[in-house]
């Protein structure tokens, strides 16, 4: 990452005094490399990242609305266990489906990339 002179292109974007169109991009792309975007596990793990918090805030906003759940459980407490519930059961499968994906890229990852990687940080 370089330190952008006073003088500023126009189109330039600034981010903590560093102008973005001039940082050094090389390791992202070499990251970008070894995901595998078609992958099955890769596609589970951005599907669940992208349900979940959808999901949760889908089904709150229904039950204030309609207080269905309150409803089906009887009680507003157990309809607000079982939502809470589901939730932490999502989360879970977001968390395997998050370690699948990372230790499929941990097989294409080479070691010498991921020294690299943990000095750099």
């Amino acid at each position: 990452i370089q330190v952008v002179s006073q003088q500023r292109s126009p189109l330039s974007v600034v981010l903590c005094d560093y102008d973005v169109f001039q940082m050094d991009l090389a390791p992202a792309r070499g990251l970008l490399r070894l995901v595998d975007f078609g992958e099955t596990t890769f596609c589970v793990a951005v599907a669940a990242i992208i349900f979940n918090p959808l999901f949760w805030n889908l089904v709150a906003r229904w039950e204030h609305r309609t207080r269905r759940l309150t409803a089906l459980f009887g009680s507003p407490y157990v309809a607000c266990y079982c939502l809470g519930f589901v939730i932490l059961l999502l989360n879970v499968c977001r968390t395997v489906a998050l370690s699948f994906q990372e230790s499929a890229l941990a097989t294409r990852l080479p070691l010498t990339a991921t020294l690299y990687l943990c000095t750099e940080m």
